[in-house]
């Protein structure tokens, strides 16, 4: 399977150098190997974001963190899903969880409220 067309649009600027690790993750599986070294190249773009998201809010599973680092990319659900190896469903319920944990009204942008933490 291979990313959906839209995600080369979708991510640019600083995260465009991580796509091809993104298309890597997706060729091979996603495995938990290929997340930490696409979170590292995250890290290098975007300092601190991941202790940033802890410090506020620690109770983010290991899951809903990851899609918070792929929604800092701009990427749709289903691009999350096809990234991760799971269900678009499994990340619109991620999303939810994420909303809740953090406090987010569901009538704000999701994205928007995270991106703030960079």
């Amino acid at each position: 399977r291979q990313l959906p067309s839209t995600a080369g649009a979708e991510i640019s600027g600083q995260g465009a150098m991580l796509k091809p690790l993104l298309q890597q993750m997706k060729e091979y599986g996603g495995t938990e190997e290929e997340w930490n070294i696409f979170e590292k190249q995250f890290e290098l773009r975007y300092a601190e974001y991941s202790a940033k998201l802890l410090r506020h809010c620690p109770s983010l599973s290991s899951m809903e963190r990851k899609v918070c680092t792929l929604l800092m990319l701009n990427l749709l659900s289903k691009e999350i899903a096809c990234v991760l190896c799971i269900s678009p469903r499994t990340v619109d319920r991620q999303r939810y969880n994420i909303r809740k944990k953090m406090n987010v009204p569901f009538d704000a942008n999701l994205i928007t409220f995270l991106s703030l933490l960079k």
